[in-house]
């Protein structure tokens, strides 16, 4: 008896677990519905970019370090970067969204994620990401908050949707 109740108990817990986890899914696949663009960091046969250029330059310009500290210390190359333009604010200025892999944080390994944004002949970082991890692509959607597209993207935990706010990209809310 104790067998059947605890089975019957497993397969409830379990189909709960599965109902929780298609809804998951379920808003996952409405928010990002409206998108624009995706982008994956994942993609190997991509060529090194303009804006791969851009962005090693920007954090090495921005770490405190010589480009050969970084490289020697952290393994900061240019061959790990990868990035992607895209105007997030429909100004006709693309907007530069990248990361490079690196050892630069706490002694491990990981991703630094940027946004950066043209202005004056320089780039600010408008969203700054250590230890980032690019477990699936990343999703621009159609929708703005402050004139700036949305962006839904990955944690280990759940997708997770960014939102500018006052010029800088933040986490609004895990999507669940």
């Amino acid at each position: 008896m104790k067998k059947a109740i605890l089975t019957i108990a497993g397969i409830i817990l379990l189909t709960c677990v599965g109902m929780v986890m298609a809804k998951s899914q379920n808003n996952l696949a409405a928010t990002v519905k409206g998108h624009i663009q995706v982008l994956d960091f994942q993609d190997s046969k991509r060529e090194f970019t303009k804006s791969d250029e851009i962005l090693y330059e920007y954090i090495v310009k921005n770490s405190g370090w010589t480009e050969k500290e970084l490289i020697e210390k952290f393994n900061v190359t240019k061959d790990r970067t990868k990035s992607f333009e895209i105007d997030l604010n429909d100004d006709g200025v693309n907007e530069i969204i990248g990361l490079n892999f690196a050892s630069i944080y706490w002694s491990n390994t990981g991703y630094e994620f940027h946004i950066l944004k043209k202005e004056n002949n320089n780039y600010i970082d408008i969203n700054y990401m250590p230890k980032f991890e690019p477990l699936k692509p990343m999703y621009i959607l159609k929708s703005k908050t402050n004139g700036y597209h949305d962006i839904v993207l990955h944690t280990p935990y759940n997708p997770v949707l960014l939102i500018n706010k006052d010029g800088y990209y933040t986490f609004s809310q895990s999507i669940k």
